[in-house]
């Protein structure tokens, strides 16, 4: 049987997605950006938490806008070089929130509150949808748009359905992504991913994509992190379903992120300094896609665009 609980806090309502058979679930901050910020799984060993997420609503006040944790990237993933673009021959300006880069990044709506629009719980699964409506009236981005996630924990893991829909009357540019933080240990030191990459994109300074790529391969087989450092958007092999896996070698703690590669051509791989998680972040478009064009697309007027992503313990 699955359930939802609503939690009342002392900021803003929490809601858990529940299987009341093995006690797994998925916990979801609306007022938030609408994020994922726990998915606790049995494991081996009993349940663990495969998403490093806030401590609560006050911590991700504070410490958001240097992570982006569980963030929902829309309009665009990533970064667009000084907040800058062209779209139909004429310029605009993103607000900069990434100064030390001096770029946009990860989008509009990484820290607005959603509303829920549908919760539904049954014996198969219990599943929670929460939207946010954008005006235009970012100077930067003057196109109005409405954003559906629904979150759905079943007993073969959570599935994340997300629609982004154009409501305004004219076309504009987008790209969509996740950024979830993983992990399946405590340290990264015994994990080991695969993801089946075929290039990275190489960046400059300000991690903006200079337009040459080189093969890579290293992770296409389950490999063990070790000291390897990363901060890099690879393509993924092309026309087929994703799989993206992460074992810890000690307690055999294995999820898979799923997807297919038609909604998300790029990901972004980051291990943080603190090396207890890994942000594994499927993009339909590279970094800087309103410039370089690399997977931008085109939402035109009152059509809905839609993407779905599952993880599941392996």
């Amino acid at each position: 049987m699955f359930s939802i609980e609503h939690i009342h806090t002392n900021h803003s309502p929490v809601y858990r997605l529940h299987n009341t058979n093995t006690q797994e679930y998925a916990e979801i901050f609306p007022a938030c950006g609408g994020i994922l910020n726990a998915l606790v799984l049995q494991m081996p060993q009993g349940l663990f938490n495969v998403i490093d997420g806030f401590t609560n609503q006050a911590d991700f006040i504070v410490n958001n806008s240097s992570s982006f944790k569980s963030n929902i990237l829309f309009p665009f993933p990533n970064r667009i070089r000084q907040g800058t673009y062209t779209f139909e021959n004429k310029t605009y300006t993103l607000p900069i929130n990434f100064a030390a880069e001096q770029n946009a990044i990860h989008g509009l709506i990484y820290d607005k509150e959603f509303t829920i629009h549908r919760t539904h719980e049954d014996h198969n699964h219990a599943a929670l949808q929460l939207a946010y409506s954008y005006t235009g009236d970012i100077a930067g981005f003057p196109f109005p748009f409405v954003i559906s996630v629904t979150y759905t924990l079943s007993a073969h893991g959570l599935t994340i359905h997300t629609e982004c829909t154009n409501i305004g009357t004219r076309a504009f540019p987008f790209g969509f992504g996740w950024h979830h933080y993983f992990k399946v240990s405590d340290t990264l030191v015994h994990t080991a991913l695969q993801v089946p990459t075929t290039e990275l994109l190489e960046v400059d300074a300000a991690m903006i994509p200079t337009g040459n790529s080189q093969p890579y391969k290293i992770f296409t087989l389950l490999q063990a992190l070790n000291s390897t450092q990363l901060d890099t958007c690879f393509t993924v092999e092309q026309n087929k379903a994703i799989d993206i896996r992460l074992v810890d070698t000690e307690t055999s703690n294995s999820i898979a992120i799923r997807y297919h590669a038609t909604d998300f051509p790029y990901v972004q791989i980051y291990t943080p300094p603190h090396g207890t998680s890994i942000a594994i972040e499927p993009m339909t478009c590279a970094p800087n896609a309103f410039n370089n064009g690399l997977g931008l697309r085109i939402a035109e007027p009152q059509k809905t665009y839609r993407f779905e992503c599952e993880i599941k313990k392996q």
